[in-house]
């Protein structure tokens, strides 16, 4: 794909596709002004896989590993990409080395994936900027991404990656601001999975409720979550009503009855309310969910970490460090007596 290539497009490549075959989609570095779709009637593929990559040089035998040189710009005209294939569809896409920036939509601006298919979607260096969800009579949910991802056979991974200066909650305000960087919410025994991820700057701004500015994961009965070698540094929620309605600036993961939920090796540095209201990190369990963390530094802004546990959840963290808040360190709150919770070589 580009000036040098055999179609001038994204989108235009995309809807050549073949079923069953390896497509390898390679993208000249440069900027591209498209809201490119995987979804019919756009693109029919229904089997095999999609492999898009960036970076590469006018004969396309040469790649760069540097996401900024390949853009695709959505121009506030729509999500910069949208992943929605059917549910009778068994695909896997994997997407490396682009940028996608300037998207505007009520949900994902940057990136918007929903299935209930045999689709898995890997993200591998790509940098999710300056994207809006702009949703007005619904949660502005996912700024940067948005996943709503049912079923046993699919699967989300990001891997590498940034989520920078994203906003979920449009300019006349929203009802509720959900995940300003990312929002997941994953249902069955599908697994998300992000690792070595970074979250700066994203925003959640609303008149209601506000939750996750940098990332927001919602694991469903039987979902499975991992969040690994993340950092979290100066999202913020940034509507100054809401009071205690604003929860995990940084990052807010609910565990539904079931889900089974891992974190480990974050960094969480300077996550803030305007309100003063807005911990770091929250989880909230319920039902026999269960939540194990360890390797967790949560260092200034508001609260430091919000624990809650409900009908026999199990939540257990190891390694903790909280420090620098103007308010509570570790907040336990709601936490019932058929829940259990352990805290061990922690620093508060």
């Amino acid at each position: 794909v580009g000036p040098n290539g055999s179609h001038q497009t994204i989108q235009g490549a995309l809807s050549s596709l073949v079923n069953d075959w390896v497509n390898d989609v390679r993208i000249e570095a440069g900027t591209y002004q498209e809201n490119v779709v995987i979804e019919l009637p756009s693109v029919s593929l229904s089997s095999g896989d999609v492999v898009i990559s960036g970076g590469w040089n006018a004969t396309f035998t040469a790649q760069t590993a540097d996401p900024s040189l390949t853009v695709i710009d959505g121009d506030s005209a729509g999500s910069c990409l949208r992943v929605a294939p059917t549910a009778s569809d068994i695909i896997e896409i994997f997407i490396s080395n682009l940028t996608l920036t300037d998207g505007q939509a009520e949900a994902g601006g940057g990136l918007y994936f929903n299935t209930t298919g045999d689709v898995r979607l890997e993200l591998t260096d790509v940098a999710v900027t300056n994207n809006r969800a702009d949703a007005t009579a619904t949660p502005s949910a996912g700024g940067g991404l948005y996943a709503s991802i049912s079923g046993s056979g699919n699967r989300l991974a990001v891997y590498d990656s940034s989520f920078d200066g994203n906003v979920a909650g449009p300019l006349a305000g929203a009802i509720q601001a959900r995940g300003g960087g990312a929002f997941v919410d994953i249902t069955g025994v599908s697994p998300a999975d992000f690792q070595g991820v970074t979250f700066t700057g994203n925003v959640v701004d609303a008149g209601g409720s506000q939750q996750g500015a940098g990332l927001m994961v919602i694991a469903e009965p039987g979902s499975v979550v991992w969040v690994y070698d993340c950092v979290f540094v100066a999202n913020q929620a940034q509507a100054t009503t809401g009071g205690p309605s604003v929860s995990g600036v940084g990052v807010f993961v609910y565990g539904a009855d079931t889900a089974w939920v891992r974190v480990r090796r974050l960094t969480l540095l300077d996550n803030i309310s305007l309100t003063g209201f807005g911990e770091q990190f929250v989880y909230w369990g319920n039902g026999t969910s269960s939540f194990r963390a360890g390797d967790i530094l949560a260092a200034g802004g508001d609260y430091g970490v919000r624990l809650d546990g409900h009908q026999n959840a199990e939540v257990s963290m190891t390694n903790l460090t909280v420090t620098d808040h103007t308010a509570t360190g570790l907040f336990v709150w709601q936490f019932d007596p058929t829940s259990a919770m352990s805290l061990h070589n922690s620093l508060l």
